[in-house]
């Protein structure tokens, strides 16, 4: 099965460092940059995972959380938080606690990559490989 993730982020590089790791991996990606776009995607197009920006305009995380888990189709989808390194004490506790991950931002592809791998792995959408990573790990370069 290749695993379907939405990412929700007004960021236009967070979409594209998405991009690059989903399609490097053979993995389907659908791209929101607000949270009523990402809804109306997920109408149409089943979700396995979803990656949440924690900063967007207008809706705090724990109420784009809520949104998420009041429609049907995305009631029991994981979700994953991606949010400012200095935002971390503004995504609410209870937010946390429900959220598969926590990712801080800025982020590499390679830092994604892995983070994706193990939330994915930690979910049972993907299985594990031999050397405790999805097939196909890329390390990160020198330089």
């Amino acid at each position: 099965m290749v695993p379907t993730l939405l990412i929700v982020d007004d960021s236009r590089t967070v979409r594209t460092l998405a991009r690059q790791v989903c399609l490097r991996r053979g993995w389907r990606l659908l791209e929101a940059r607000e949270v009523s776009e990402a809804l109306r995607l997920t109408e149409v197009h089943p979700v396995d995972f979803t990656l949440l920006d924690t900063t967007l305009r207008g809706i705090a995380a724990a109420g784009a959380m809520d949104l998420f888990r009041n429609q049907p189709n995305t009631q029991t989808t994981p979700i994953a938080l991606l949010a400012p390194a200095s935002g971390h004490g503004g995504v609410p506790p209870q937010a946390r606690a429900r959220a598969h991950g926590l990712l801080s931002k800025p982020f590499s592809r390679y830092a994604l990559d892995l983070a994706l791998q193990r939330w994915l792995i930690e979910a049972g959408i993907i299985e594990r490989s031999g050397n405790g990573l999805a097939l196909g790990a890329e390390a990160p370069s020198a330089g």
